[in-house]
């Protein structure tokens, strides 16, 4: 079961949290048409796609944390 590590099952919950809370901030509250025009639905998808690449690296760096703390761990009981 590799794939259910801890970074992969925090980064689908944050993007799936972002998603839905992005849509319902651009479909209520959102005026980027009426500022920035036909631009503006490139901008917010930009900005989702940063978002979403933020929360990979985030659980990336998650997982290689865990790592090397198991990594640190198995050195302390090799020599104790």
């Amino acid at each position: 079961w590799a794939l259910l590590s801890p970074g992969a099952i925090l980064s689908t919950a944050l993007m799936l949290a972002t998603t839905l809370g992005f849509s319902y901030w651009v479909n209520n509250f959102g005026s980027y048409s009426k500022i920035y025009g036909s631009i503006g639905t490139v901008l917010v998808v930009m900005t989702l796609i940063y978002i979403n690449a933020l929360i990979l690296l985030i659980g990336f760096e998650l997982n290689v944390s865990i790592e090397v703390l198991k990594k640190e761990q198995d050195q302390i009981d090799y020599f104790n």
